[in-house]
C-alpha cells in the first residue's frame, strides 16, 4: 500500500515515518490487497498544532469512484494515528462486504 504524504517534509522525521509504517500502512495493507495498487490513490496529512498535538487526515479512492476519508486528533503522532487506523479500516471493511469480499 502506498500512501503519499502531504504536508511539511521537514517536520516529518525518520521515526515519525517509522511510526507512521507500523501504525497504518502496515495494518491496512491487508484491507486492500485484493485491489490493485494502481487503482489506490491515498494520501495522509499531517498537521501540528501549537495547543492541541496532532490532526490526521486520510483520503483513499478505491475503484468504484469509493472515497474514504478518515480525520483524528490527538497529543502525540502514535494517538492519533491509532484511531485513524480504526476509522479507516471500518470504512474499508464496509467497502469489502459490499463488493462481497470476505478476506
Amino acid at each position: 500500500m502506498h500512501i503519499k504524504l502531504v504536508g511539511n517534509p521537514t517536520a516529518l522525521t525518520p521515526h515519525k515515518l517509522k511510526l507512521i509504517h507500523q501504525r497504518l500502512t502496515s495494518k491496512l495493507a491487508k484491507y486492500t490487497r485484493p485491489f490493485q495498487t494502481s487503482f489506490q490513490r491515498s494520501a495522509l496529512t499531517i498537521k501540528r498544532g501549537s495547543r492541541w498535538g496532532y490532526i490526521a487526515n486520510f483520503t483513499m479512492i478505491l475503484p468504484k469512484n469509493e472515497n474514504i476519508f478518515a480525520q483524528a486528533e490527538g497529543k502525540t503522532i502514535s494517538a492519533t494515528l491509532v484511531p485513524l487506523r480504526q476509522k479507516i479500516a471500518k470504512q474499508l471493511h464496509k467497502y469489502r462486504a459490499r463488493l462481497g469480499i470476505n478476506r
